[in-house]
């Protein structure tokens, strides 16, 4: 079993192996956390022999057409990509035409406006409209952490984003789309929080990551179990099998780890592997 667990490390090309749980551990989480991590990595844990199998389905990813709609924290996710020692079985471009999906592909580009999230969705319709929807196998528009506001009403952005998503499978049904969370960051040093809240107060990293909680908690409710979803706050949280939290009106809401950021927003050397690993197996799932 340790052999396993080292030959995942060396495949995720990790710069430690934070993310590793003990073996037994892993197997009590497997069989009682559907969050421990993904589906693929369980199985892997529970059954070796899958480990082919997970080498087939990355294989068979790389055979595919992608495409990847983003602003800054998905190019964190694409370099970290970058770092895998299975990115060689991947055709990267950010430089695509129409004609670029006649073959297999990760297309990615940078859309839309920061903080008007509005304005990704409908460029990245746009985008599989204007010559590239019926060729792709699989798409998927991140939306960032600045898109999620103070005033941001959550539920017309949720019903934008719904009624975009269907518009684009009803006009090319035999593409898949990957919903994404919406990223998370850290919050001021633990005191900071603790003492505002014992005043009745909260500081405003606290309250917009509560708000992008909601909200993703608001899309998984829509499409978990039902169609392809990357928790990417979940991860972003995640560490040593622990949640980075803070209590908030009584509740545990998820920020980004610190392990996993070098500004409190987007995702340091470490924080990119280890996400685009998660990215790659949600990916791998789809197959």
């Amino acid at each position: 079993m340790q052999q396993l667990y080292f030959l995942l490390w060396k495949l995720s090309n990790h710069e430690s192996p934070i993310f590793m749980p003990r073996t037994a551990e892993c197997l009590r989480m497997a069989e009682t956390d559907s969050h421990c991590c993904t589906r693929l990595f369980c199985s892997i844990i529970m059954n070796p022999e899958d480990m082919d199998h997970l080498s087939a389905l990355i294989h068979r990813l790389a055979e595919k057409k992608l495409f990847f709609a983003h602003q800054s924290v998905g190019f964190d996710l694409m370099a970290g990509i970058e770092k895998l020692d299975f990115k060689r079985e991947f055709n990267i471009t950010e430089n695509f035409d129409a004609g670029t999906f006649s073959k297999p592909v990760f297309a990615h580009q940078r859309i839309g406006t920061n903080r008007n999230p509005i304005s990704k969705i409908h460029e990245f319709v746009k985008v599989l409209d204007n010559g590239i929807g019926a060729s792709v196998d699989i798409c998927f528009v991140k939306l960032c952490y600045v898109d999620i506001e103070p005033q941001t009403d959550l539920d017309q952005l949720l019903n934008s984003y719904q009624e975009a998503m269907e518009k684009v499978l009803k006009r090319f049904p035999e593409l898949t789309i990957l919903h994404c969370t919406v990223p998370i960051t850290t919050v001021r040093p633990a005191w900071v929080p603790k003492l505002k809240s014992l005043a009745g107060k909260y500081t405003t990293d606290v309250k917009l990551n509560e708000k992008r909680e909601i909200y993703n908690n608001k899309l998984r409710k829509l499409y978990n179990g039902k169609e392809p979803l990357f928790d990417l706050a979940r991860w972003e949280s995640y560490v040593n099998n622990k949640d980075s939290t803070v209590k908030i009106n009584n509740r545990m809401i998820p920020v980004l780890h610190s392990k996993y950021t070098h500004d409190g927003g987007h995702l340091n050397s470490l924080g990119r592997q280890q996400l685009a690993r998660q990215l790659i197996f949600s990916l791998a799932e789809i197959i």
